[in-house]
This record gives structure tokens, C-alpha cells and sequence, in this order.
């Protein structure tokens, strides 16, 4: 099957069932989440997700945390987080290993 390639069996973000379900090409649609009112404005760190790409890739911010978005795909199990704005989304369901 696809892990059957050595470098996507030594990989610990592709699993078998990640493949399956970001793989299969139907009912995959960005929605933003919510942003906050401006009241709680300070929350919004807690109501983004880290992109799953960018955290696979290892791309941080320059102060070393992980890279946030408000973009999640609401057709893959638990709502990964995605960038649209720099192909995150179109990466994660096309490449086999969306870490390199």
C-alpha cells in the first residue's frame, strides 16, 4: 500500500487512515472558523489551529512557535488545520507525504 515506501513509514504524521480519509477527493471544503469578538480577542490563539503542513514541514514563526490558521478542512476527521492562502489545503489532500 502507500506506506510501503520507506521514507512514509519512518514519518509519524502519515498514518494509514490519514491517507485514506485525505486522500479520497470528495467532500473536502475550507471553512474559516469563527474569529472572536473583539472582547476576547485575546483568545483567539485557543479558537486557531496549528497548520498541520506547516507543523509537518517544521515551519515556525521567527519567535519558534508553530504557524496558526483560522482555516480548517470540515471534511477530514478531526478538522486539521489548514493554510489556503499558501497551499497547505491543496498540499495535505494531494501529496502522499505533505511533509517535504
Amino acid at each position: 500500500m502507500f506506506l510501503d515506501t520507506p521514507h512514509l513509514a519512518r514519518n509519524p504524521h502519515v498514518t494509514p487512515g490519514d491517507v485514506v480519509s485525505r486522500m479520497t477527493g470528495h467532500k473536502h471544503f475550507a471553512a474559516r472558523r469563527p474569529l472572536p469578538d473583539t472582547s476576547i480577542r485575546k483568545k483567539a490563539k485557543f479558537m486557531s489551529k496549528v497548520c498541520k503542513v506547516c507543523y509537518a514541514k517544521g515551519n515556525r514563526k521567527p519567535s519558534g512557535e508553530p504557524r496558526r490558521t483560522n482555516w480548517v478542512c470540515n471534511g477530514c476527521p478531526g478538522e486539521p488545520g489548514l493554510h489556503i492562502e499558501k497551499s497547505c489545503f491543496e498540499e495535505y489532500h494531494t501529496k502522499l507525504d505533505y511533509s517535504q
